[in-house]
């Protein structure tokens, strides 16, 4: 038998959700570059002309063989939407996502914090403050956390 309280006992879980933008409309952070623009810097300093989009898909497949291709959210960004994240999806496939959190009220089922944070933040990482939001909302000091293992990686 239960004995604990509604809000006493939280779930929270995350999932990545996709932007409502493009990996083809981001620019670099230092030059505002588009990919097309970055690639044909790129293979200049190799002493590659890049003469058709052709061109430089095949000069970028080569340099993802070589490990040499990179999408960081420290180098890149969205113009039009500076908040989303490159992130890898499950299914393999890179995105700009952002991460949706929430915390749950295990004993009503009831959502007591829905957070959205960037997909470049670790889930130990925004736990204190999705609990924070829960408590804020909720007005009671929650006595535990049900978490995934792999999200207390650190101390909270």
């Amino acid at each position: 038998m239960n004995t604990s309280a509604p809000g006493e006992i939280v779930g929270v879980d995350s999932t990545s959700l996709e932007a409502n933008a493009a990996m083809k409309s981001i620019v670099r952070k230092d030059s505002s570059d588009n990919w097309l623009a970055h690639l044909k810097v790129l293979a200049a300093q190799e002493g590659i002309k890049i003469a058709s989009k052709a061109d430089a898909i095949r000069f970028d497949k080569q340099r993802a063989k070589q490990g040499k291709k990179t999408a960081s959210n420290a180098d890149w960004k969205s113009p039009s939407d500076p908040d989303a994240r490159i992130t890898k999806m499950q299914d393999g496939s890179t995105h700009l996502a952002y991460k949706a959190e929430n915390a749950v009220d295990l004993e009503t089922a009831v959502i007591i914090a829905a957070e959205i944070y960037g997909t470049d933040q670790t889930d130990s990482g925004t736990l204190p403050e999705t609990l924070q939001a829960a408590i804020e909302t909720s007005l009671r000091l929650m006595t535990n956390c049900v978490a995934a293992k792999w999200w207390l990686t650190r101390a909270i």
